[in-house]
Formats: structure tokens, sequence, C-alpha cells
């Protein structure tokens, strides 16, 4: 191209590329770097101004282009990465909460089983054992023997385990059962 065609866009892209992949300190320095190689190039092989001072104030121009290119450029990948790492917070997060309720069902699942299985198996068992318990009773009672005391004291006891067992199936499973 001739000296009318001003090339200064190309002399952002190394600032800007800078900026995006290194950071905002060398963004500056590579926006310096390129602003004086454009103001080199525009003395030696561009136009003649009527005044001195118009090459170095188009040379600021494009520094200040350069650095701002560079720096916004920067600033946008920074925050690019920033909302990449709070979605990922937010995305593991969400899994713990998932697995978190997951296990809490499986927690809660497992109670039921326990309650049930507490309530539908050894409180049967219990019931059944303390039925047996009251017929021996009866039967030593009727036989008028001292140890109708020791078979009511233990129909008590069978009467009181049977309590425990519906409160610890109460307990892990709280719905009223059948």
């Amino acid at each position: 191209t001739g000296p009318e065609v001003s090339l200064s866009v190309f002399y952002l892209i190394p600032g800007a590329l800078v900026g995006w992949f290194l950071g905002k300190r060398q963004a500056v320095i590579a926006s310096i770097v390129s602003s004086l190689l454009w103001l080199v190039v525009e003395l030696k092989f561009g136009r003649s101004y009527r005044h001195w001072f118009v090459p170095y104030c188009n040379g600021f121009l494009q520094f200040g282009m350069a650095l701002f290119s560079s720096i916004l450029l920067n600033v946008v990948r920074e925050r690019q990465q920033t909302v990449f790492h709070e979605m990922a917070a937010r995305k593991k997060a969400e899994m713990d909460l998932r697995l978190e309720r997951a296990l809490a069902e499986g927690i809660e699942k497992e109670q039921q089983r326990l309650g049930k299985d507490l309530h539908d198996g050894l409180g049967q068992h219990l019931v059944s054992v303390g039925f047996v318990a009251a017929m021996l009773k009866t039967k030593l009672e009727e036989k008028e023997l001292a140890e109708s005391n020791e078979a009511e004291e233990l129909t008590e006891l069978i009467a009181d385990a049977i309590g425990q067992t519906r409160l610890i199936s109460r307990g892990l499973f709280p719905v009223k059962l059948e």
C-alpha cells in the first residue's frame, strides 16, 4: 500500500493479543512498542505534515488506542475467566447438593426399612413370646406354684421390651405402622 493508507489498525493487533493472553503489564509494553514502531515508520516513510508535532500527536493517539484495546481485551478475558470459575463452582455446588440429597434419601429409606423390620419382625416375635409367657403364668397360677411370680415378672419384662421396640421403630419410621 502507499503512504495514503494508514496501517495503524495492524499495530493494534499485537497489543490486543498480548493483552488477551499475557496480562495488563505486557499489554502496556506491547502498546508502547507498537506505537513507537508506528511512529518511526510514519516519520521515515509517511507523508509530510505542515507541522512537526502532527505525527507525534498521531503517535500519542495511536498509543492511546493500542493501550485501550489491549487493556479492554485483558479485562474481557479476566471477566470471562471469572465467569467460567463461578459457573464451575456453581456446578460443583449443585452436584454436592444433589449428592447430599441422595445420601439423605438413602439414609431415610434405610431408617424406614429398619423401623419396619423392628416392628414387623422383632416386635411380632416379642408379642408371641409375651403370649407364651402369659400362658405359662396362668398355668403356674392354676397349679398354685411359687414360680408364677417369676412368670409374671417375665411377662412384664417382655411387655416393656415390646414397648421399647415400638418406640424405636416409630423413631426410625414415624409413619403410623399397620
